[in-house]
């Protein structure tokens, strides 16, 4: 049975690893692991917002914009994208 995933679910995702790293009272392998999710998720949240056909056009493509100028978002882009592939690999949106 195909289960309809929506944008909602992986901010929902985004939202509990947030909770579970910021709420550790020590600094784990599964925090770190936590940390480095959240920034994960968080960027990918926009590809969601994306390809969430229940989502107006308009609204998917401010999404891409939004990451790609708002400081926090710009960064989550880095930090993503330098876990995904060991080293960032693309021209940084923040310096």
């Amino acid at each position: 049975m195909a289960t309809t995933r929506t944008w909602q679910q992986q901010h929902a995702r985004m939202i509990r690893v947030h909770q579970r790293a910021t709420s550790a009272r020590d600094v784990t392998i599964q925090v770190e692991d936590d940390f480095y999710a959240f920034f994960v998720w968080c960027f990918h949240l926009k590809d969601w917002v994306k390809n969430d056909s229940s989502v107006p056009a308009a609204i998917q493509d401010a999404a891409e914009t939004l990451v790609d100028t708002a400081d926090p978002l710009k960064l989550c882009a880095d930090l993503a994208n330098g876990i995904k592939h060991l080293r960032a690999d693309r021209r940084p949106r923040v310096d």
